[in-house]
């Protein structure tokens, strides 16, 4: 009868540290391939389109989207296999393209990606930790 209880007790103690795990894990987003990124259009005219280029277990993909208006923002979402790398393009109302610097991203990852005049300044919002 002893045997019985210590069984049930070692069982339901295992059940409640599994599901305490289970929900760390949702919680902070492991294993979640998606990356999150948001173009934010702040270079004083419309843009007429932007891309997002990745590269992801050695496949290349991209993302378009647009009009976007000033001070505007888009959230787009793409999946990585573990990690990748990325960039924005943006084509202005002028006819002028600005591009970002390539960016390193890890699957749950956020970005945001600010249009200037300039260029587009990427930066890593959010990146989960241990």
């Amino acid at each position: 009868m002893k045997a019985t209880f210590k069984v049930l007790g070692v069982t339901f103690l295992l059940a409640i540290v599994f599901a305490a795990g289970y929900g760390t894990a949702v919680h902070r987003g492991w294993g979640n391939r998606t990356v999150d990124a948001e173009v934010v259009n702040q270079s004083g005219q419309i843009l007429k389109s932007f891309t997002l280029r990745y590269t992801t277990c050695g496949a290349n993909a991209e993302i378009t989207g647009g009009p976007l208006f000033v001070n505007e923002r888009r959230s787009v979402r793409f999946n990585v296999c573990g990690e990748g790398g990325y960039v924005v393009e943006a084509t202005l109302a002028d006819g002028r393209v600005v591009r970002g610097t390539e960016g390193y991203v890890q699957s749950g990852n956020s970005t945001i990606d600010v249009v200037t005049q300039n260029g587009v300044d990427s930066n890593l919002v959010s990146a989960y930790a241990l």
